[in-house]
């Protein structure tokens, strides 16, 4: 639907996609006509084919004095009820974002984080490429002095092991320090090599539905005990 807005000092017509832009409009001039059909649409371009100048007859205007007010504000409710129309299908909710995670939620990213890479490794080395991994870091250079920022290879290194067994044994590290997942048990015995992207999927998601915070809270109070002495 267009809404044509019409100036009858000279005879032109401006084309508005909404009643919301047409309300800008209406406290112009007193001359202005309006319509909302497909009409204006027509003569526009009949009239734009035969000459310069377009032409329009009244006769087939609404005049803006017999326009009323409620008329007008049904107009301008109906595009807005249309504009929201696409947020129907969404879950729209109040919600404030955090300043800072909570310290728990920081550990669990940390080690998810960090199984995340030993994912990545282990599916390079069953591939048979290079896990390189990079970070940035700030180095100052020896003959200007000027201090710049690098991307560097970040090195990892794999949390599995081949025990005397011959079977394959992953520790799983908060940080450098191997955490303890049972009483007196620090390590995940693995039946073959296959399964250790399995394995390594399961602590995943574990760490991350919370399922080894305590061990996480023990491994990270060590940690700091270490740096405290």
């Amino acid at each position: 639907m267009f809404f044509a807005v019409i100036c009858a000092r000279n005879k032109s017509m401006l084309l508005l996609s909404n009643a919301a832009s047409v309300m800008l409009c209406l406290p112009s001039q007193a001359c202005v006509l309006l319509c909302d059909c497909d009409l204006p649409m027509q003569l526009f371009m009949q009239n734009q084919s035969k000459s310069t100048k377009t032409n329009v007859n009244f006769d087939n205007f609404q005049s803006l004095n017999t326009l009323k007010t409620s008329k007008l504000a049904a107009l301008v409710q109906q595009t807005k009820e249309y504009e929201m129309s696409a947020l129907a299908g969404l879950k729209l909710i109040a919600a404030k974002r955090p300043q800072a995670a909570p310290p728990m939620v920081q550990r669990r990213n940390k080690l998810s984080n960090q199984l995340f890479q030993q994912i990545e490794l282990a599916r390079c080395l069953s591939e048979g490429k290079t896990y390189a991994p990079t970070r940035l870091r700030n180095v100052k250079d020896k003959h200007t002095g000027e201090r710049k920022t690098i991307e560097a290879i970040k090195r990892v290194r794999q949390w599995w092991f081949v025990a005397d067994s011959g079977k394959v044994c992953l520790q799983v590290r908060y940080g450098t320090r191997v955490m303890e997942l049972a009483k007196g048990k620090n390590s995940i015995e693995i039946a073959n090599a296959a399964e250790l992207l399995n394995v390594l999927s399961a602590v995943k998601s574990a760490v991350e539905a919370g399922e080894l915070d305590a061990q996480i809270d023990a491994a990270s109070a060590a940690v700091r005990e270490r740096f405290a002495q």
